[in-house]
């Protein structure tokens, strides 16, 4: 009976946190997750901010996937960001628009320049 628990204990958090399945992902806000650990993870990072600052959270979730024209490649190559069924990945990390990635990537290559 322990698959059962696990079932229930997923469908709780789902609920309490607002986490929903499309069928591929885990949606919470404007963010989709192939692991649910760290949809629940993020929900709880986000739950937990709002609490502090007394406002809820305002989604812009957006159902396009937009592909990368040659400008965003040559971008993307120089980033070492990849794009694969939809999905732009960079150092594991996967996202659904290339700015979200390419933010992330120019984060990090800031912070090895800084002494």
């Amino acid at each position: 009976m322990q698959i059962g628990v696990a079932v229930d204990e997923r469908a709780h958090l789902m609920s309490k946190l607002s986490i929903r399945h499309d069928g591929r992902h885990y949606v919470f806000e404007d963010y989709r997750y192939d692991r649910f650990a760290d949809a629940v993870g993020y929900a709880q990072l986000m739950r937990a901010q709002a609490q502090r600052e007394q406002e809820p959270y305002q989604s812009t979730y957006d159902t396009i996937t937009e592909s990368p024209d040659g400008l965003d490649r040559k971008l993307m190559k120089t980033l070492h960001i990849s794009f694969s069924a939809g999905v732009y990945e960079f150092r594991g990390y996967r996202y659904d628009r290339l700015i979200d990635a390419v933010n992330y990537a120019r984060l990090l290559a800031d912070s090895d320049r800084k002494p």
